[in-house]
């Protein structure tokens, strides 16, 4: 898969979570649940000055990816995509749901 692929699996997953988190009642939960339900999300927003006109950074799974990295056969994970409206809320996220969160959970 080259990287424009990647980014447009990226894309239609976080679609599919931002629809699903508009619709919920309590959108912070949603977004709570989503984000724990998976190894590896990526916050993803729209950004003109990268190639394909999207940015994107790991709110949880960085050190999963680098053990799968690291692994010699292949490995299993659930992964998704959450919109984030630009790099800070992608850090917040980061920081309060995934890898950032001073006690995980």
């Amino acid at each position: 898969m080259n990287e424009q692929q990647h980014l447009q699996e990226l894309i239609e997953m976080a679609n599919a979570n931002q629809g699903l988190i508009l619709r919920s009642e309590n959108q912070t939960s949603a977004l709570a649940e989503i984000i724990c339900a998976s190894d590896i999300v990526w916050g993803i927003w729209q950004d003109e000055s990268c190639p394909h006109g999207v940015d994107s950074m790991i709110i949880k799974g960085r050190g999963r990816l680098m053990l799968i990295q690291q692994a010699p056969r292949a490995v299993t994970v659930k992964m998704t995509a959450v919109p984030c409206r630009e790099l800070a809320e992608a850090e917040a996220m980061r920081q309060i749901f995934g890898d950032g969160r001073a006690v995980p959970g």
